[in-house]
């Protein structure tokens, strides 16, 4: 099962995960100095009998929101970060808005930093919290009470995950194999490593593939799936691939490019899509704004042609 934080800056999303798997996930040096997440992070915590969290560490503060909807693509569950001490904030709802519209199913709302506050504040925070999920598609969603300093609430926390990871239904595996890099990098003795979520189809050692962006053949030399070794990669899964082939070199590779089936390599410069529009948008939405497209990992720029109006107001679509 994947799942992602969200919540504005210094809301404590990196202590709740290395709280509960261990792991810092921030790895630059520049996230260390700062204390705070630029890039996506990833831990894991096996649960055992095979039920593994894949946890993805993305960015709070809104210039890094590139890397915040990377993290967003193909997520179980959300973990939506508040503190105690501030309360929901503009990158709280800027984050839950982000979760609706990528249709995340579940949530859940941690509420850190209460070593911080008296109990009146908390039950200030939790109305507060509980009138902002009551307009969304998560009105029932869970609050958890949480100190990333002294652990209070954290194996309530992580049984709670258990529980919904056991009865978790994986989605079935079909369509064609097709990954979007967010990393990549070289490893000494074994050469190109690109990871990401698998978003549909699987795929073996062995088998050849194709990168997106130039078009080249790549074969697959290893596999880790869910942080071990493997012999497969499936839909749902956090992969890492170590790549090879004649054309293939690092620097051609980047966040946001494809690594698939042949079946479905076709490159195109538009798409049709039914396009909905939040509620608590102040403007409608009109013919030909240039936008933004998030796709998987990537980012590019187009515009909006709508077929049926010139526009679109907010809650239509």
């Amino acid at each position: 099962m994947i799942i992602a934080t969200a919540g504005h800056v210094d809301h404590g999303k990196t202590k709740l995960i290395e709280a509960i798997t261990g792991v810092n996930s921030d790895r630059l040096p520049e996230e260390k100095d700062r204390g705070m997440s630029i890039d996506l992070g990833f831990a894991y915590h096996d649960l055992g009998n095979g039920v593994i969290l894949n946890f993805i560490d993305v960015p709070g503060h809104e210039r890094f929101i590139n890397n915040l909807l990377s993290g967003f693509s193909n997520v179980d569950l959300g973990l939506l970060v508040i503190a105690a001490d501030d309360g929901p904030m503009p990158q709280t709802e800027e984050h839950l808005s982000i979760l609706q519209l990528l249709q995340v199913k579940n949530c859940i709302i941690v509420l850190t930093k209460i070593d911080k506050v008296n109990q009146k504040r908390l039950d200030n925070v939790c109305c507060l919290i509980k009138k902002m999920m009551h307009k969304t598609i998560f009105p029932d969603a869970e609050i958890f009470h949480i100190s990333n300093k002294t652990s209070q609430g954290i194996d309530n926390l992580v049984s709670h995950l258990k529980i919904i990871a056991l009865n978790y239904h994986h989605k079935e595996v079909k369509g064609n194999f097709r990954l979007s890099v967010d990393r990549r990098f070289l490893v000494k003795g074994a050469g190109i490593v690109i990871t990401g979520t698998v978003v549909s189809g699987e795929v073996s050692v062995g088998e050849e593939l194709i990168h997106s962006k130039t078009g080249e053949s790549l074969k697959i030399r290893a596999i880790h799936s869910q942080s071990k070794k493997s012999k497969t990669g499936i839909q749902g899964q956090r992969c890492s691939l170590n790549i090879t082939g004649q054309k293939i070199t690092i620097d051609k590779i980047s966040r946001g490019d494809w690594i698939l089936s042949k079946n479905v390599f076709f490159v195109t410069n538009r798409l049709d899509a039914v396009l909905s529009i939040l509620k608590n948008e102040k403007k409608i939405f009109k013919h030909w704004t240039p936008i933004h497209l998030h796709l998987g990992s990537g980012n590019i720029t187009g515009h909006i042609a709508i077929l049926e109006s010139s526009f679109i107001n907010p809650g239509e679509k």
